[in-house]
C-alpha cells in the first residue's frame, strides 16, 4: 500500500500537486505537498466542499487517508474535462461514471 510522504515541490505544479493528493487520499498516513508559490487550487477546493481530510496553510497541503462524499456533477462533453472524473471513478472502489452522448464529437 501507499504511505504519506512529505514533499517539496521545486517548482508550482497544480497538475503534479493534484496527483499527490489524489495518492494521498490512499494512502496511511499524511501526505504533505509544499510548493515555493500557490499554484491553482481547484483540486483542493472540491475536495474539502466533499468533506476529504484536507487542509491548506499558505503553499502546503496536508491530507489523510479518507473518501470525500458522494456526489453527482455534469461536465462538458469534452475529452480533456470528463478525463480527470474518469480515472478517478476507475481508481475509487465502489465509484462509477456515465458518459452519455458523442464526447467533444461534432458533425
Amino acid at each position: 500500500g501507499l504511505h504519506g510522504t512529505t514533499n517539496t515541490l521545486p517548482i508550482a505544479s497544480a497538475q503534479v500537486k493534484t496527483a499527490l493528493v489524489l495518492a494521498g487520499l490512499q494512502a496511511s498516513g499524511t501526505t504533505e505537498i509544499t510548493e515555493p508559490s500557490r499554484s491553482r487550487d481547484h483540486t483542493e477546493r472540491i475536495l474539502v466542499a466533499l468533506g476529504a481530510p484536507l487542509e491548506v496553510d499558505g503553499t502546503t497541503v496536508r491530507v489523510r487517508a479518507g473518501k470525500p462524499s458522494r456526489f453527482e456533477l455534469t461536465v462538458p462533453g469534452d475529452p480533456s474535462s470528463a478525463a480527470f472524473w474518469c480515472v478517478a471513478a476507475a481508481i475509487t472502489p465502489g465509484s462509477d461514471v456515465t458518459i452519455e452522448g458523442p464526447l467533444g464529437v461534432r458533425p
